[in-house]
């Protein structure tokens, strides 16, 4: 199990570094009248990667607990079926 938790972090790790140094090219992001600095482009997919993640870590407790089962139909459990019922059972009637 921590083997693979490894392995998983590592491959992780190194998706990173390969999609940083192929979108090494500098992006300015622009929020209505905000601006950001200068940084490139592997960083800021990875920064919106992680906040997305946090996101639905934060969000899927909330929305499981808002989400419950659909409530079951009562069975009225004096209503029998007689259409199968055999003629010596005791319950039929």
């Amino acid at each position: 199990m921590h083997f693979f938790l490894s392995l998983m972090i590592s491959l992780g790790i190194v998706a990173i570094a390969i999609l940083s140094v192929q979108n090494a090219t500098a992006v300015t992001i622009q929020f209505f009248a905000w601006q950001s600095v200068e940084l490139p482009l592997g960083i800021v997919l990875t920064f919106a990667f992680a906040l997305g993640l946090l996101i639905v870590a934060l969000i899927r407790p909330v929305w499981a607990l808002t989400t419950s089962p659909r409530p079951q139909r009562a069975v009225n459990s004096t209503y029998r079926s007689t259409a199968f019922s055999d003629p010596g059972d005791e319950d039929w009637v």
